[in-house]
């Protein structure tokens, strides 16, 4: 009874949080990448599902700094390096609002954002999906 009562109370929190600060997402996954012989170029499809309601919360920005190769490798003078800006967003998505399993393979598009998934933890009742996601304003946007 009183797990019961706790998976329905955790249903219960999930389904207010998305009524009050769901936002809009979609979930894709790669199905095929294909390559021309004639020119080399790389032709992907993908499956996507929109979910109405998923909870977004706040982007954790950061300003970071890469090195270039040659300076790793040889251990040189420094050559060049990059500041690119790097976002990391969590994602909580219910189950019922998506029909296959999701995975770090998969990419979640938000305001035309593409966000590569970094780590997948899947609650104790698997009910939601907590979701790390990886954007780098480089990337080109999704039109």
């Amino acid at each position: 009874m009183t797990q019961q009562n706790t998976l329905r109370q955790t249903k219960n929190v999930i389904y207010q949080l998305k009524r009050t600060h769901g936002r809009p997402i979609t979930v894709r996954k790669n199905d095929t990448l294909t390559q021309g012989a004639a020119t080399g170029e790389i032709a992907r499809t993908f499956t996507s599902e929109d979910v109405k309601r998923a909870l977004v919360l706040p982007a954790a920005e950061a300003r970071k700094f890469v090195y270039d190769l040659s300076y790793i490798a040889a251990n040189n003078n420094f050559v060049q390096g990059a500041y690119f800006d790097q976002a990391d967003r969590f994602f909580v998505i219910d189950h019922d609002d998506v029909s296959f399993e999701i995975t770090e393979d998969h990419q979640i598009i938000y305001q035309s954002r593409v966000f590569e998934i970094l780590k997948v933890a899947e609650t104790t009742d698997h009910r939601a999906w907590a979701i790390l996601g990886k954007d780098t304003k480089s990337v080109a946007s999704v039109p």
